[in-house]
């Protein structure tokens, strides 16, 4: 399904960026997401869902009553940047060093978010 991923700061409405992405189901408030740019193996843009919000679109009531339905138009996802020490790319650590330049309170991600993204040891 394609959405629109928001990256805000923590509070914000105001998109510091955002990437259309095809993912396999609506992300939930609260879940983790780690970004990671071109497969590079740099590190990671870390993340937490904040909100969905969906744009529908609607016929008209004559059209309605021949049986037409709305259908989904847009669905953006916000997410708010968080910090997962030992995880993130310098491009991330830099964008949240300046998020708290702003004010801005970037808060760690949860251990056991940063523990699930960590590859397995070989």
């Amino acid at each position: 399904m394609l959405m629109y991923l928001s990256f805000v700061p923590p509070g914000s409405g105001e998109a510091e960026y955002t990437i259309p992405f095809d993912l396999p189901y609506v992300p939930r408030p609260g879940d983790s997401i780690a970004v990671d740019r071109d497969a590079a193996g740099i590190g990671y843009e870390t993340f937490v869902v904040r909100s969905a919000s969906w744009l529908l679109l609607t016929p008209n009531d004559r059209r309605i009553a021949k049986g037409e339905v709305g259908k989904a138009w847009k669905l953006f996802v916000e997410c708010e940047f968080v910090r997962s020490p030992g995880m993130n790319s310098d491009a991330h650590a830099t964008m949240c060093d300046q998020l708290e330049t702003r004010g801005f309170q970037i808060q760690p991600m949860g251990y056991g978010a940063v523990q699930a993204f960590r590859p397995p040891e070989v």
